[in-house]
């Protein structure tokens, strides 16, 4: 599958992609932000909580539009923005329902499905804030999620990686309790005897687990495209740089940019991160050999129809 040209990002005002913030885990009784609001109670309570996505409101034939009185108010604001969004919807949400509760015998696949459900969580997250024209919040979510999509893919490809992957968290664990106020210090000598920091330090230096930079990773996954273009714009909205205030017009540099100018970074975060998610489900389900080759292919065909990737 041939990677989405972030140039095409934002062009089409009728095909949206929004998927509900309500598919958590039902083991660990999470209890969603947007139910949170509304009063609901935990994930799993079937009488007061909203359905596992945008799926079941087509399953159902409910019909989704404004005045429904039981959906989040995220939704029924991204239905008003976006109004032909629940047939991206039902396509991306019926594949990543299956992949996040997909289990292997294979510990790699395993940590990859993980790292699949982490980037559903973020797929959320960049839908909530577009719902409330948060676009440069959309924009810089959006990076995270580059990252852990071109992360995940080179994972999947790279199994020998896997000791690394699980390798360097282990050094992140154990330096985020070294800098905690107040940690106790023999738990946290026992912590790093266990991690076997030193070692793991030793080995990694200033690297990460797949020992490249995020451009290396970018090329190694086949996403040149999009971090020549959009990642490079969505980072220096991350990073503060100027130039998210700064404007050009009639030969001159201005210093400041109109607000609502950031409205268009959410037209590019839906369609971006429908995309993000579409390419790391097409690579899962076929290099972790996923029972799910007719949903993947129906994303594919969304995505073409969409003008979003070249067949």
């Amino acid at each position: 599958m041939d990677v989405m040209d972030s140039s095409r990002l934002g062009s089409r005002g009728n095909a949206r992609l929004a998927l509900d913030a309500c598919l958590y885990d039902t083991g660990t009784r999470r209890i969603c932000p947007a139910c949170l609001k509304s009063g609901l109670r935990r994930v799993g309570d079937p009488a007061t909580h909203f359905p596992v996505s945008l799926v079941h409101w087509k399953v159902n034939n409910i019909r989704m539009s404004n005045t429904a009185t039981n959906i989040p108010e995220y939704l029924r604001l991204l239905i008003d923005r976006y109004p032909d969004f629940s047939k991206d919807a039902a396509i991306i949400g019926n594949i990543g329902m299956k992949v996040n509760r997909y289990h292997s015998d294979s510990d790699h696949t395993n940590v990859c499905v993980n790292q699949c459900r982490i980037a559903w969580e973020m797929l959320n997250s960049i839908h909530c804030v577009i719902a409330y024209d948060y676009g440069l919040a959309g924009a810089s979510l959006c990076r995270n999620l580059f990252e852990l999509v071109a992360g995940t893919i080179f994972l999947i490809e790279n199994p020998t990686k896997l000791q690394d992957f699980i390798d360097y968290g282990k050094v992140v664990a154990y330096e985020v309790i070294e800098s905690t106020p107040g940690a106790d210090h023999k738990y946290l000598q026992a912590f790093k005897t266990k991690a076997d920091y030193d070692n793991l330090k030793k080995r990694f230096g200033r690297d990460k687990w797949h020992g490249k930079t995020i451009k290396g990773l970018a090329d190694a996954c086949g996403m040149k495209k999009l971090y020549d273009s959009f990642y490079k714009e969505a980072s220096a909205i991350a990073h503060g740089d100027a130039f998210i205030t700064l404007s050009y017009k009639d030969g001159a540099w201005g210093l400041a940019r109109d607000v609502r100018s950031w409205s268009n970074y959410c037209d590019i975060a839906v369609d971006f991160s429908f995309t993000a998610m579409a390419t790391l489900y097409h690579r899962s389900v076929y290099k972790l050999n996923l029972p799910f080759v007719s949903d993947v292919r129906a994303v594919v065909g969304r995505l073409i129809q969409k003008g979003l990737i070249e067949k």
